[in-house]
């Protein structure tokens, strides 16, 4: 894959804090890529720079073959962006919502039947039956699915996404991650920052940020696995007790080396919260 989106030496302040403080980073098209970190480390503004939202103040930036912030008025028809908080015109209904944000991103005129689309996303969130009834009737819930139909209904190349799942039922949350998958498949360029640990096992790569800088960038397979696992092997003779990182490469050599039979394997390993947890606030 090619790196899709390159980030070298960005920094933004904001007053005398560093929200960004020198972020390097490449994102590879067509991948789901999540960005975790505490409250603070700067996802939500790196977010916003690479969806055109906020100017950086030094660094180098990439997106799609677009430099920012120069090209950024090329990029914008073809990105998606889901706020932290939903950004909706509370006085208009939910299809007249999605019309007007069709309408920003195809100022030369809109295409094909965009009714159409308006029904289909609203369905794909649920919210077809509330197409007429204005946003402020809305709850938070509906809300938050609403500014994801936002994102999609122009059927961006690159979707950013703040917090997606925020707020939305087991059930639909699993649809929205069948839907992030499919666009996948499609050759869409997923970016999601998140607090879940849920959401972050459903992403090909993740970033990790602490500080305003990103520190480590894996698969959470990976990270999953580079976790201390505690194992108890009780054997006819005796019972052993080992800690090991990186389970799936080191247990085997163990077990290669025991003797006699197994009577029992209790395996307790770090989950990935308990692996962000340690990597973000470890050293705090």
């Amino acid at each position: 894959m090619s790196s899709f989106i390159e980030v070298k030496g960005l920094r933004k302040p904001f007053g005398h804090i560093w929200a960004l403080n020198g972020v390097n980073l490449e994102i590879r098209e067509g991948e789901i890529f999540g960005i975790l970190g505490p409250n603070g480390a700067g996802k939500t503004t790196l977010v916003r720079i690479l969806s055109t939202l906020l100017k950086p103040s030094s660094g180098e930036i990439s997106v799609a073959g677009f430099r920012l912030p120069s090209e950024d008025h090329k990029l914008k028809r073809f990105i998606g962006y889901m706020p932290q908080r939903p950004s909706l015109y509370e006085d208009l209904s939910a299809s007249k919502n999605l019309k007007f944000f069709l309408n920003l991103h195809f100022s030369d005129g809109l295409r094909g039947d965009i009714q159409n689309r308006i029904d289909q996303i609203l369905e794909f969130v649920e919210l077809k039956d509330r197409r007429d009834d204005l946003i402020s009737t809305f709850s938070s819930g509906m809300k938050q699915r609403l500014s994801l139909a936002c994102a999609l209904v122009h059927q961006p190349k690159i979707l950013f996404l703040d917090e997606p799942t925020s707020g939305v039922d087991p059930r639909l949350k699993r649809a929205f991650w069948d839907y992030f998958k499919k666009l996948k498949q499609e050759g869409t360029t997923i970016i999601i920052t998140t607090h879940q640990l849920t959401d972050a096992e459903h992403c090909d790569r993740l970033a990790l940020m602490k500080s305003g800088k990103v520190f480590l960038v894996d698969t959470p397979h990976h990270l999953k696995d580079s976790g201390i696992s505690k194992i108890r092997i009780t054997k006819k003779s005796e019972v052993k007790e080992l800690e090991i990182a990186n389970f799936s490469e080191e247990f085997p050599k163990h077990l290669k080396e025991l003797n006699g039979d197994i009577l029992r394997l209790d395996i307790t390993s770090e989950t990935l919260e308990d692996i962000f947890l340690k990597l973000t606030h470890g050293n705090d």
